[in-house]
């Protein structure tokens, strides 16, 4: 199931009113050996979304998770926290 994942559900861009995105992943997989546990993920949350991770044991969630943290490296694609705008005082 987990080899599937990211080619079962893609998500069109989600943009708040201004255009902001808080998180964009782009072609995100992540192999481990032969097994793959991600395979090219794209999805885009903007600020004030909530969004989840729903899907069976070994589908990949706390593996995207640990990659948005940094706490593991991607295989390929990329995951980039644009920088917020400054706002003058």
């Amino acid at each position: 199931m987990h080899e599937k994942m990211g080619k079962q559900r893609r998500c069109a861009p989600a943009r708040s009113s201004g255009g902001d995105i808080m998180l964009n992943i782009q072609h995100f997989t992540k192999t481990y050996g032969e097994k793959r546990a991600v395979d090219d993920l794209s999805l885009h949350i903007a600020p004030g979304e909530i969004f989840g991770f729903i899907g069976h044991n070994g589908a990949g969630k706390t593996t995207l998770l640990d990659i948005i943290c940094a706490k593991t490296k991607p295989t390929s694609g990329t995951v980039y926290f644009p920088t917020p705008k400054a706002e003058k005082p």
